[in-house]
């Protein structure tokens, strides 16, 4: 199985750069050779994915976060086609919230995960899709494994995102003081919204959010019944 493995040095507030040697050695042990790829900024995972799958690779192993690894799964699709669809996606969780492993029932610990690569079997799962406009007024679309939220953890996420604090707390506790930070000053949001081409409803709240997995926020349970292989995604 020929594998790349794409790492973001930052994830974990700088945390992985840390890790990784320790890491890259275990991995050796555990799947043998490999490449290696760095990130080295926002968006260089969807390029380097794609790179490693035009040149053959059957397997990319994602080191980082949960923000990578939603990088390195839009690197496998584009414009609704799988670019491999023999090719697989694994993952080693370093960053700050893990979440996605969380609904596998997955160990917080790297060495855990880099074990399970050893003798890991394919699993097919459900992948939502997002159609937005960004900042700069384009359209554009985005596909998520995990939970696609909007209103305050979009604050929460621009809080950590500017905040040191990340050095300092863990990701459970870093993602509980941003939300404490951030939820008196965010206010309610006006949503219209249909389910399955259904009537158009509209609600007034902070936070939304479809979930295929069950975990966001570093570990709060937002969505205790979804499962990532029912073709549903849980609003």
């Amino acid at each position: 199985m020929k594998t790349t493995v794409i790492v973001n040095p930052c994830a974990g507030n700088g945390r992985t750069a840390k890790i990784w040697p320790n890491i890259e050695s275990a991995l050796k042990q555990s799947i043998g050779s490999f490449q290696t790829e760095e990130t080295s900024c926002q968006g260089d995972a969807i390029l380097l994915t794609r790179q490693a799958l035009d040149a053959g690779a059957t397997r990319i192993v994602a080191i980082g976060g949960d923000g990578h690894l939603n990088e390195v799964l839009n690197g496998f699709i584009e414009n609704d086609v799988q670019l491999n669809p023999q090719a697989s996606l694994s993952f080693v969780m370093s960053g700050t919230g893990c979440d996605f492993q969380r609904s596998l029932g997955m160990s917080g610990k790297w060495q855990a995960a880099v074990e399970k690569l050893k003798d890991a079997q394919i699993r097919q799962i459900d992948v939502g899709k997002v159609s937005y406009t960004a900042p700069d007024k384009t359209r554009k679309i985005r596909y998520f494994d995990n939970i696609a939220s909007f209103g305050l953890s979009g604050a929460v996420d621009h809080y950590i995102d500017n905040s040191k604090l990340g050095k300092y707390l863990g990701g459970t506790m870093l993602f509980l003081w941003a939300t404490i930070k951030t939820v008196f000053t965010h206010p309610n949001q006006t949503i219209r919204y249909s389910i399955d081409d259904g009537p158009q409803e509209e609600i007034r709240t902070r936070l939304g959010l479809l979930a295929n997995g069950r975990f966001f926020g570093g570990g709060m349970h937002a969505a205790p019944e979804a499962e990532l292989d029912d073709g549903l995604l849980d609003l």
